[in-house]
């Protein structure tokens, strides 16, 4: 028999939703943005320690260019006609915010 505390644990796993309500309002420079994002990095654990040295960050056009010019295109050559006007309006969310990190991986 399932206690109440753990039913209602589950009932809120089956309700949780992402929300993606990103914005491109910038709080800090985009040098205390780069500090942040390479410090984590330096010093995130990782499997191994094998801490990856290398990310790419695009901030404001940059970023907004990648996610049309790069993205967009890319995925929408793989994704099925029917889905693209709701994958593409998930992109345009991605695309609001300020900037992208992403690691650097050659694999």
């Amino acid at each position: 028999m399932m206690s109440a505390k753990s039913a209602e644990f589950l009932a809120a796993c089956e309700k949780r939703r992402t929300n993606y309500a990103l914005g491109d309002a910038r709080i800090i420079s985009d040098e205390e943005i780069s500090k942040i994002v390479h410090t984590a990095v330096k010093h995130c654990p990782t499997a191994f320690n094998a801490q990856g040295s290398r990310i790419v960050l695009l901030l404001n056009q940059d970023h907004k260019d990648l996610w049309e010019d790069i993205v967009k295109p890319a995925v929408k050559a793989v994704a099925p006609a029917e889905a693209w006007p709701n994958t593409s309006q998930k992109l345009d969310g991605f695309k609001a915010a300020y900037g992208t990190v992403r690691p650097w991986c050659l694999f």
